[in-house]
């Protein structure tokens, strides 16, 4: 804990990282910070791009990621390499959406979603008029009195006070490493 690993394998100004890629004849690296959960490491898979929300369909294996309409450039990369490399490292199949894409499909959804409804009300007032119930007392018989629901105001709680988090702080090999015997 409190050691950045990507720091470490990249080195002080990149000079491990460089070394590797002189030994590779120039070939480039990528140092991804490895997490369990896929979401995440999709989202560290596809940096340096900005991810907004990353959803997966465990089902099918497809993860939907939604970036910034500025991003998504970035985040597919020329001829779509960033993507596919992110893809073959996580095993998911990757589909990236802009963020604006992803808002008027949700408008689309939602006049959608009012329009069945809307015809769904249509059907019921039909039916209503065609049966229509009456709720009058029969002749002879009193109508009880509806009862009366007593509401009381609650207000909201308090809000915690913030907490400060302290952060660990950083270590080196040197304070780790024990030294060798002489």
């Amino acid at each position: 804990e409190g050691i950045d690993p990507v720091g470490c394998c990249v080195g002080l100004r990149g000079i491990r990282i460089q070394n590797i890629v002189s030994e590779l004849n120039g070939e480039k690296i990528d140092v991804v910070l490895w997490s369990q959960d896929s979401a995440h490491f999709i989202a560290n898979a596809l940096s340096p791009a900005q991810i907004l929300s990353v959803a997966l369909n465990k089902d099918d294996g497809v993860a939907t990621v939604v970036v910034p309409d500025r991003q998504l450039s970035l985040a597919i990369g020329r001829e779509g390499q960033n993507v596919r490399l992110a893809a073959k490292l996580t095993g998911w199949r990757i589909d990236i959406k802009a963020a604006s894409a992803v808002e008027a499909e949700k408008a689309r959804e939602a006049e959608a979603l009012a329009a069945a409804r809307a015809i769904e009300e249509a059907e019921l007032g039909e039916k209503a008029a065609e049966a229509p119930e009456v709720l009058e007392p029969a002749a002879g018989e009193i109508a009880e009195p509806l009862p009366v629901l007593q509401a009381a105001l609650v207000s909201p709680p308090a809000p915690a006070a913030p907490s400060v988090r302290k952060r660990p702080a950083l270590r080196f090999a040197e304070d780790i490493l024990v030294p060798a015997p002489i």
